[in-house]
């Protein structure tokens, strides 16, 4: 039942059900973790660090709650430092490639993208053919303004997962930045097609026409 709900982003049901399980298994430390995680997409920063913080009270040295910390508290700002989550969760479970990629995109955001490139290449490895991390590698190649390896990171995003529409958006762009408008639109009218609220989208198919 809580998979069918998460399948569903159906947080709350999600939620529930998990919470039963905790009650049935006290001493699982991913339960509160997952719970957290359904509170982080449901945009609750501070339910999400209550329950990750639970997963440590049940085992401290469970990696995966660090990274939700690390999420939870840079949902709730965005200009947090969380240096030390990220090193305690790749301490605690060096194998999990969820950490790299979500600390490839901290240091994208914190004008670092040479360290992101480093932090994808572990990601890349230990999540192999990942449409996200290649997407992220897009970000980081335009933050360093190489848009010739920006678009190459984006069409495999977009060979591994057809149906991530962030990727038309993003295909989009590189293609208004290439000159190859006629490939923009083809790629930023998908998206527009099921995000029909985004402003930003529009404004790229205006100055693609």
């Amino acid at each position: 039942l809580a998979l069918a709900a998460y399948a569903e982003e159906n947080w709350d049901e999600y939620i529930s059900n998990m919470q039963i399980i905790a009650s049935l298994e006290p001493d699982a430390a991913d339960v509160p973790y997952l719970i957290g995680d359904a509170y982080r997409f449901k945009g609750d920063a501070d339910s999400a660090l209550d329950f990750y913080n639970e997963a440590l009270k049940i085992n401290e040295d469970f990696g995966p709650a660090y990274l939700g910390l690390a999420r939870a508290r840079l949902l709730d700002n965005p200009k947090a430092n969380v240096d030390n989550l990220f090193e305690q969760a790749i301490e605690l479970d060096p194998d999990f490639g969820e950490v790299y990629l979500e600390r490839a995109r901290y240091n994208i955001n914190n004008n670092d993208p040479e360290a992101a490139i480093v932090d994808l290449d572990r990601a890349d490895r230990l999540i192999p053919n990942s449409p996200t991390v290649y997407m992220t590698y897009a970000d980081a190649y335009l933050a360093l303004d190489d848009k010739k390896s920006a678009l190459e990171a984006a069409e495999m995003a977009y060979s591994l997962d057809i149906t991530n529409l962030d990727v038309y958006k993003l295909l989009g762009k590189l293609h208004i930045e290439s000159g190859e408008y006629e490939r923009a639109i083809e790629a930023l009218d998908v998206y527009a097609v099921y995000e029909t609220e985004d402003d930003q989208v529009f404004g790229l198919l205006g100055q693609a026409y």
